[in-house]
């Protein structure tokens, strides 16, 4: 399993229609692109790579995302009036910078209270296992050595 990027569209997060991607794929200049079914391979025309990028019911994303896929994506992203967001909520910049997008704020929020909840559990269920056995053991203790 990879790491996940995807576009998404701020504020709303709906899915792009075949129309608005085929347009915002054909207003990138210096790409040439190739599309078999759910898999667009694009071509750097001023560098030569090659890579591909996901598209299926409205949604495009890559898996494991190279510096120059990033930099495709944010570009695709610009033209769709979207952004794109990794699997840790974090949006991505041209040069491969992220920072956390204030629309993400109440999600990563969420995300980091269930992390401090399931945390503390982890921690009770410790102590109380600790707590168990020791009190366990003075008890075998006790008995042996009344």
């Amino acid at each position: 399993m990879g790491y996940h990027v995807n576009l998404i569209r701020s504020s709303t997060n709906s899915v792009f229609t075949d129309k608005e991607l085929e347009e915002a794929f054909k207003s990138l200049a210096g790409y040439a692109f190739r599309i078999s079914g759910n898999l667009v391979s694009v071509l750097n025309e001023i560098s030569g790579n090659k890579f591909s990028v996901s598209y299926y019911d409205g949604r495009v994303w890559a898996v494991n995302p190279t510096q120059e896929t990033l930099e495709f994506l944010v570009r695709l992203a610009d033209s769709l009036n979207a952004r794109v967001r990794g699997d840790n909520l974090e949006t991505y910049n041209a040069d491969g910078t992220s920072f956390y997008h204030y629309e993400d704020s109440k999600i990563i929020k969420e995300v980091d209270g269930v992390e401090k909840h399931s945390k503390f559990k982890v921690y009770v269920r410790k102590y109380l296992l600790n707590f168990i056995l020791f009190t366990l053991l003075l008890l075998i203790v006790y008995l042996i050595d009344p």
